[in-house]
């Protein structure tokens, strides 16, 4: 076994079963190969802008995408052009915090993936709803108390509704009371 580096590329030679002159010069051959045919190739850039998202109900109408970190990788020198990739966006939950990851971009190689880096958003964005699809304890108590309040001012209103019919009927009564009273005398 034997390591060797260049221009940043390490690379281990492992020859097995075979004479020990024979290794070394096998382990040579294995390295002046990995050096001509192989390269350390930059995929990608920490914070490489990506593309826009459009978000719904947010206080941003949509957000830039950019890359968490660099992708570095060894390739054969002629598979640059043959690298692609394939951007995969999660389902997006407001609120998002900066830097949350809200996807993957993966590089691949005749299909088969040789990598992938996080995609995250730059900036905070807050959601405009007021409810949120799941609830939250904040909005049912604010919903309980909204519910409490009508309530209360609905059995307001009809007692004092009961209490102005109540005081119509005494007065009617005292009034024909007064009437009867008068008529006898």
């Amino acid at each position: 076994m034997a390591t060797a580096s260049k221009n940043g590329t390490d690379l281990i030679a492992v020859a097995m079963k075979g004479v020990s002159l024979e290794m070394y010069q096998d382990a040579h051959n294995l390295f002046n190969y990995g050096f001509e045919e192989y390269q350390n190739t930059n995929l990608v850039s920490k914070n490489t802008f990506v593309q826009n998202i459009k978000i719904q109900n947010g206080d941003s109408k949509e957000i830039s995408v950019i890359t968490e970190s660099d992708f570095t990788t060894l390739l054969k020198k002629s598979a640059s052009a043959e690298v692609k990739s394939n951007v995969v966006i999660n389902e997006i939950q407001l609120p998002l915090e900066a830097n949350d990851v809200i996807g993957k971009i993966e590089y691949s190689i005749d299909g088969e993936i040789i990598g992938s880096v996080n995609l995250i958003t730059p900036i905070e964005v807050k959601s405009t709803l007021v409810e949120s699809s799941g609830g939250g304890i904040f909005y049912s108590i604010l919903k309980f108390l909204g519910t409490l309040v009508v309530f209360s001012l609905v059995a307001l209103i009809l007692l004092k509704v009961y209490n102005d019919i109540r005081i119509r009927i005494n007065r009617k009564k005292k009034t024909q009371k007064n009437i009867i009273t008068v008529k006898k005398n």
